[in-house]
């Protein structure tokens, strides 16, 4: 799903991926209803340039983001 600048939600399908641009259809449209009725919850890893992560988590719209330490996390 894309929302545009007009407040509108496309549902839209890849038709191709290239290092530095997606393309797409797009295959229906409607309003956007205010905020998404799904959440999305991230858990990433602990790694040295975790501010720019969450800021770009956060641009997408994640809701929660759970920080964990693993394996090859940094300290």
């Amino acid at each position: 799903m894309v929302v545009d600048d007009a407040a509108q939600e496309h549902g839209v399908r890849v038709v191709s991926v290239e290092a530095e641009r997606v393309t797409g259809a797009i295959v229906w449209s409607r309003w956007a209803s205010g905020e998404p009725r799904l959440q999305l919850e991230v858990v990433h890893a602990l790694i040295r340039e975790m501010d720019e992560v969450v800021a770009a988590l956060a641009e997408m719209g994640a809701a929660v983001i759970r920080p964990i330490v693993a394996q090859r996390s940094v300290s």
